[in-house]
């Protein structure tokens, strides 16, 4: 969810995760109005939730989370820039994903993300687990794809990419 659908997730957007197991450890977090004082900027090696969900007070709630970690993408004449590299790498549920409410850019990035799983994780695996793992991450197409371009005004933000779809796939059942 997010400005350009008009709509609020009405919670944090993530938070530090540390070693002595606070739900909502910082020094940092993601959100407006957390009033935890964990308002820190992050910096390169800061373990994050990011947890993007969306929540209709006395109906239903839903919410993703992976964890990630702060990382430096490099440096240029405007400073130094910071992305986020998730190391909980699990693939997303595909029975929930409604290709069609995709961008083609957020279709992209879930391909690409497992993509990485694949990689990070095959490895480890064998035999019926690798298998497994193979027919969960492989890449999904786009037939029919009718999702507005981003930028458009129907797009969300990447870590929120299948919010749309879980929700559509809630008020459809």
């Amino acid at each position: 969810m997010g400005w350009g659908v008009m709509q609020d997730y009405r919670h944090g957007t993530g938070h530090g995760i540390g070693a002595f197991l606070s739900v909502h450890e910082g020094p940092q977090s993601i959100g407006q109005g957390l009033g935890s004082g964990n308002d820190a900027p992050l910096t390169p090696g800061m373990f994050e939730s990011v947890e993007p969900g969306y929540y209709v007070p006395g109906n239903f709630g839903i919410r993703l989370e992976t964890d990630v970690v702060c990382v430096r993408l490099g440096n240029s004449s405007d400073g130094t820039f910071l992305g986020l590299d998730p190391v909980t790498l699990l693939p997303f549920e595909r029975s929930l994903i409604i290709v069609e409410m995709l961008s083609s850019e957020q279709l992209n990035w879930l391909n690409e993300y497992h993509a990485k799983v694949r990689q990070l994780v095959g490895p480890k695996l064998s035999g019926d687990d690798l298998t497994f793992l193979n027919q969960l991450t492989e890449p999904i197409k786009a037939a029919g794809h009718n999702c507005p371009p981003e930028g458009s005004g129907g797009a969300t933000t990447k870590p929120a990419l299948l919010l749309l779809a879980l929700l559509a796939t809630l008020a459809l059942s």
